[in-house]
């Protein structure tokens, strides 16, 4: 051999070593900017942004009726569309979302959506959320392993893992004949070096044709293979950590990636590229798989594998996204003013509730408020003085409790609710429904869940029938409330129509929110006070507003003469 191709040979293992180099580097620094962005984001405050399309795709696994075919999902407790609109839980689960992966990102999601009312699976979601905000370190290698996960552009890790079990087989045998052809023309190349070049010119364009056609058709179902690779590793890097507390999740991991363990060894040949791993292996691998079509040729060993395994697929997923949700709920209380660990007691069935200094998690100064009472509350004041506030605050604090087991207040006590709320309605215009119909359709909900003692029930409930006249609205008011007030029902209502504070009285607890009006300004305090509204400030206001004397007087007086004799009558 000439001393000109050695030298040849020389530059080029050169080059490939100063490649090697700089990848390892390379990989190096992102791993170091990782560890140090997780540490720094530990505890922040700072919203994540979540476009409509991310929404969608971590619906997909909540939503979901089935985890994998043939197996329904036990019956769970839900926040309703309603519920979810009224407590603005896309805007909650940004604010918690620390999440190193979309597995991660899913299951939060599902948290938040299905409020869990079972005590065993909260303690235990608690219980890792504790451990993770005590231990640093650990937290911070879990996070490591977990980040190994790559992000999809568009859907969901579930959506893709469940889409497997649709999958079509392609068959293997013209595949195999494929790569023999290209074999035989190599080998040509040591008889006749003449043909096997002209053999090798067509034998490229089909091999191409064919390679580019079958990856789109089957490009979904590689893209869930990297899925289900990215769990393996990410699975077998928490399991080396060997941390005692995640025991019962290691075992997990270890059972579901068993049925993996050939899968694995395929997907080495199978699956390279933009998801799992770069760099000049793979783009050396992906021409030899152009050629000899070893991707095509295990594709469908690879599919029977995945597919007969759904449930262990899917366990792994379940098992790493809740390590992952079970991180950020640990940096959501961090990230607290003040927080707590709810509290849930039996109590027989019935519905009572007590907070101790509970405050809105999304308002940047909030007015802390407390509430104990076994009996369901009317809520009375004037717009702005902070009912609505207040409502949203407590039922989100029971969600909180029942998913993420984070509570903003000092202490929070309570049984595991169902969780009810008719707050911000509209009108359906596509449907062809006024509000007044989707407000009877939303409290109608809440009388059926009324009817079922199975467990406790908190109903929060805005202005109640604001969409109808004043006579039937307070007539039918005070039927519905009076129909929900339970022993296992716990309604936080709140209303303009002061004589419902009389009406319910033996039913109900008036409670109220005030304000002041001094020099014609008003100044709310945003505190939670017992008894019935009883100021006329909005009237008061008319004056401030510059309306004329005898106008403020009039309306006073005609509001005076009802309250004494129950008729309204102009001066």
């Amino acid at each position: 051999m000439s001393s000109g191709v050695y030298a040849l040979l020389i530059v080029f293992a050169a080059v490939l070593l100063l490649m090697a180099v700089v990848i390892v580097r390379s990989r190096r620094e992102q791993k170091k900017t990782f560890m140090k962005n997780a540490a720094d984001s530990w505890g922040s405050s700072l919203p994540r942004l979540y476009l409509s399309e991310q929404i969608r795709g971590l619906r997909k696994y909540a939503d979901a009726k089935e985890l994998y075919p043939g197996t329904e999902r036990p019956e769970r407790s839900a926040a309703d569309p309603i519920t979810e609109e009224d407590l603005q839980l896309v805007q909650i689960f940004g604010r918690i979302s620390r999440c190193m992966s979309q597995p991660g990102e899913e299951v939060l999601f599902d948290w938040l959506l299905h409020p869990e009312t079972q005590k065993e699976e909260l303690e235990h979601r608690i219980g890792l959320q504790e451990y993770f905000a005590a231990h640093q370190e650990e937290r911070l290698r879990v996070q490591e392993s977990l980040y190994e996960m790559k992000r999809l552009r568009n859907g969901s890790y579930y959506g893709a893992l469940s889409s497997l079990g649709k999958a079509k087989r392609i068959g293997r045998t013209r595949y195999v004949l494929l790569a023999c052809s290209t074999l035989i023309v190599l080998g040509l190349f040591a008889v006749n070096p003449l043909l096997a070049v002209l053999l090798l010119i067509p034998d490229f364009f089909i091999h191409i044709s064919v390679h580019l056609r079958m990856k789109k058709k089957t490009q979904k179902s590689l893209e869930a293979f990297r899925c289900l690779l990215s769990l393996l590793y990410a699975g077998a890097g928490i399991e080396k950590l060997h941390i005692a507390e995640l025991a019962a999740e290691n075992r997990q991991i270890a059972e579901a990636s068993a049925s993996f363990a050939a899968f694995r060894r395929s997907a080495a040949l199978v699956v390279t590229g933009d998801s799992v791993g770069t760099g000049l292996g793979d783009a050396v691998l992906e021409y030899v798989k152009m050629f000899l079509h070893i991707d095509l040729i295990c594709y469908d060993r690879m599919m029977r594998d995945v597919q007969d395994c759904g449930k262990e697929a899917v366990q792994l997923f379940t098992v790493l996204g809740t390590v992952d949700a079970a991180i950020s709920a640990a940096s959501f209380k961090e990230s607290l003013q003040v927080s707590c660990r709810p509290s849930f007691e039996e109590n027989g069935g019935q519905a009572e509730l007590m907070i101790r200094n509970l405050y809105h998690p999304l308002l940047r100064d909030p007015v802390p408020n407390k509430l104990r009472s076994e009996k369901s509350i009317l809520l009375t004041g004037s717009n702005a003085s902070g009912k609505s506030t207040f409502l949203r605050g407590a039922a989100l604090a029971a969600l909180l409790a029942q998913s993420v087991g984070v509570v903003p207040a000092e202490e929070y006590r309570a049984p595991l609710f169902r969780i009810f709320t008719s707050m911000a309605l509209k009108d359906n215009l596509l449907a062809g429904q006024s509000y007044f119909v989707v407000e009877i359709a939303s409290l109608k909900r809440i009388a059926d869940a009324a009817e079922s003692d199975e467990s406790p029930v908190l109903a929060v409930v805005d202005e109640v029938l604001r969409g109808t006249n004043t006579i039937e609205r307070i007539a039918a008011s005070a039927e519905i409330l009076k129909s929900l007030s339970r022993p296992h029902v716990l309604v936080l209502a709140a209303t303009h129509d002061v004589e419902l504070t009389e009406l319910l009285k033996h039913d109900y607890r008036n409670m109220h929110f005030g304000e002041e009006v001094v020099d014609g300004d008003v100044h709310f305090d945003y505190l939670l006070k017992e008894g019935k509204a009883d100021s006329r400030n909005a009237i008061r206001l008319l004056r401030a507003a510059g309306f004329p004397e005898e106008t403020a007087d009039a309306a006073d007086a005609c509001a005076s003469h009802f309250e004494q004799t129950g008729e309204w009558t102009l001066q």
